[in-house]
């Protein structure tokens, strides 16, 4: 089975990467649907949509998702429009964590998207000026790596995330209402398998669930989520895993039958195969 995940260099001392201004059809889409770091997607042109933890986003100029680390995501650009886009990739260890005193923490719009599953600002014309210069200035270090230039990529992350935060503040927005793209069963059929994780799962069952027929159903799926049936599950109940593992005390035989893997051998497997690490090895060390 192939695993479906971003790989970056975990090792490295600099965890930052820039993918600036690429233009991607339906062909030219990687298969990249979760991994460890935060990301930040900010389109300058065309359309599509984005999958990203069980919602459909509409795709156009100006908007910009902030997506967690291990969260789903897979994109479905325009075949007429096709997307523009810059995407940083960090882990989370390189931004400051200092308080002070109004409490701020530029890691607020991932916690807040992660507990709404809201991942998507719209921007208005002075918004995406900002943050197209910010985006613009971390390619120019990337590119000139005069002395300092990662410290200046961090100073430009940093000021990207202070412009994101308040936009979210400022607009005190609930949530974003998913964007209806495809048809409805795929839409009921995610949120089927949110609420059905611990039981026996199959593509034969949810198509039955959806009313078509499994052929169509993997077809469709695979097509929309950018994965099959069978690595989607899987991937939701490795994630609902790690949540449980730093969260909780519960054993690791508690936590996979509570994410819904039928054996703890199982489990070890499936999660070592994953996350490229033992259960234990990544609640000592996360």
């Amino acid at each position: 089975m192939k695993v479906l995940k971003r790989q970056f260099n975990e090792h490295t001392h600099f965890p930052f990467e820039l993918a600036y201004r690429n233009t991607k059809g339906p062909k030219s889409e990687l298969p990249d649907h979760f991994h460890e770091w935060c990301e930040i997607v900010y389109i300058y042109d065309g359309n599509g949509t984005f999958f990203i933890n069980n919602t459909f986003y509409s795709m156009q100029k100006g908007d910009l998702f902030i997506i967690p680390g291990g969260t789903i995501h897979h994109t479905l650009p325009d075949a007429d429009k096709p997307l523009t886009s810059s995407a940083i990739f960090f882990d989370a260890t390189i931004i400051t964590h200092d308080f002070y005193q109004d409490l701020f923490s530029y890691m607020y719009a991932f916690e807040q998207g992660k507990q709404l599953n809201d991942y998507k600002l719209a921007l208005d014309e002075q918004e995406q000026y900002a943050i197209e210069a910010f985006f613009c200035n971390i390619q120019t270090e990337i590119t000139n790596q005069a002395i300092g230039f990662q410290s200046a990529c961090v100073h430009w992350l940093h000021m990207i995330l202070l412009a994101i935060n308040r936009l979210i503040l400022k607009q005190q927005k609930e949530a974003l209402p998913a964007f209806e793209k495809g048809p409805k069963w795929i839409h009921n059929i995610i949120r089927y398998i949110e609420n059905h994780l611990i039981e026996q799962l199959t593509l034969s069952g949810l198509a039955r669930e959806a009313c078509i027929s499994p052929e169509h159903f993997s077809r469709v799926f695979k097509q929309m989520t950018g994965m099959n049936v069978t690595d989607y599950i899987t991937t939701k109940r490795i994630i609902k895993a790690k949540e449980l593992l730093l969260n909780t005390d519960d054993t690791v035989a508690l936590i996979a039958e509570k994410s819904g893997f039928y054996s703890t051998p199982h489990f070890y497997r499936m999660f070592k195969r994953y996350v490229g690490k033992t259960p234990s090895h990544y609640r000592k060390h996360s």
